[in-house]
């Protein structure tokens, strides 16, 4: 089930993703999609497996992640459209 639209990914590993959903400037008819908050999509088997993290809160409407390294390690700029951005680690 999609809560809201897929709007940035990252690749974690073979197959996990870092997902972003969210996206706030559609028409006023429909409205907001803030449903989600990310999460991680594992794509191995028939079927793919989205799952949230505990404490995982990415709120806003997401536009990119990108994998960054701060002091050696891989961490996760989380660009958002019109807010500020996060920094997240593994």
């Amino acid at each position: 089930m999609q809560y809201a639209p897929l709007t940035a990914a990252v690749n974690l590993g073979k197959n996990e993703w870092l997902i972003g959903m969210n996206k706030y400037n559609s028409n006023v008819q429909i409205g907001r999609y803030d449903a989600d908050f990310g999460g991680i999509l594992t794509t191995t088997g028939k079927e793919p497996k989205y799952q949230h993290l505990q404490g995982l809160l990415l709120k806003g409407a997401i536009k990119k992640i990108l994998p960054i390294q701060v002091n050696g390690k891989t961490q996760y700029l989380v660009i958002k459209n019109n807010d500020s951005c996060a920094l997240l680690s593994r």
